[in-house]
């Protein structure tokens, strides 16, 4: 299912707390309060604590290949409890329907209370949204960093002890090098931040992690927050806004959505045009790990 290997929904781990992939299901909290574990939810960045589908990228969309199937939940009611602490989303899906969610609370989420891509014939109702979390300890950097890391010793394993030099630098270094740097890096972090482990401020290495890891205001850096979003089906990274099918027949009452907090870093994006009408846009752990401003890779001048 793609813990070991390049395909399959738990490429990037286990990406939800509770995953709904059938019909006829009524998940009733109790009262009580479901969020991630403090240790985890730094480690598992791409996590929802309901997931509506079997995985949280449809095929052929997201940072990785995770699978050709989608089994989606259908008839489902989520109700009484809240939902708590969750480096993603409160609930999450995709093509899913007859949902109705109702008396749930949604507190300390990184990205948004409620989203669902695809969804139709849906009930969302008596719910408070927010506060979202500004404790987040880390920038999204974090999450691609842990997310190369099979890749990466892959490449250690393939590759570890073969020269490698990047442009505009003088010394050559190996790719069990720069993945030792990476892991070494993480790591500081992590224990910085669970155990409180401190580190000499002269320490390079520390400098380096904490100007590329650690988030220094606790809000959200990514580019958009949400109480609830309602796209059309596949992602809403991209193109916010321009997906629309598939998703009707939504029926919203007496919801309350409350101090959602962004502090967007504004960085750049590349796009490539082969001639046709439609632009392809370059992404990925590349282009979106790089902070082009602040990592001097652009000069404005």
């Amino acid at each position: 299912m793609g813990a070991s290997t390049w395909s399959g929904p738990y490429q990037l781990g286990f990406f939800t707390g509770i995953t709904v992939e059938c019909d006829s299901v009524i998940l009733d909290l109790n009262g009580f309060e479901i969020g991630m574990a403090p240790e985890f939810y730094l480690q598992q960045r791409f996590f929802s604590i309901i997931e509506l589908a079997g995985k949280n990228f449809v095929s052929g969309q997201g940072p990785v290949d995770f699978g050709p199937y989608l089994n989606s939940a259908s008839n489902v009611v989520i109700k009484n409890g809240a939902i708590g602490l969750a480096s993603h989303h409160g609930i999450h899906g995709m093509n899913a329907h007859h949902v109705t969610i109702s008396d749930v609370s949604f507190i300390h989420f990184d990205v948004g209370g409620i989203q669902c891509n695809g969804c139709y014939q849906m009930v969302i109702e008596d719910c408070d949204i927010g506060p979202q979390n500004i404790n987040i300890p880390v920038l999204g950097r974090y999450v691609h960093g842990r997310s190369v890391l099979g890749r990466l010793r892959y490449m250690v394993d393939e590759y570890g002890d073969q020269p490698l030099r990047f442009a505009n630098r003088e010394e050559s270094t190996t790719v069990r090098a720069v993945a030792d740097k990476l892991v070494e890096q993480l790591d500081m972090v992590f224990y910085h931040i669970t155990q409180g482990t401190e580190f000499d401020d002269d320490d390079p290495t520390w400098q380096l992690a904490k100007d590329t890891f650690l988030n220094p205001t606790g809000w959200l850096d990514g580019g958009s927050a949400y109480g609830i979003l309602l796209n059309g089906e596949g992602t809403a990274v991209v193109n916010i806004g321009r997906r629309l099918a598939n998703t009707f027949e939504i029926t919203i009452r007496n919801v309350e959505i409350h101090d959602l907090n962004v502090m967007p870093r504004e960085n750049f994006w590349a796009a490539t045009n082969e001639g046709d009408e439609n632009s392809a846009i370059v992404h990925g752990f590349f282009f979106e790990t790089i902070d082009w401003n602040h990592g001097h890779v652009y000069d404005e001048d």
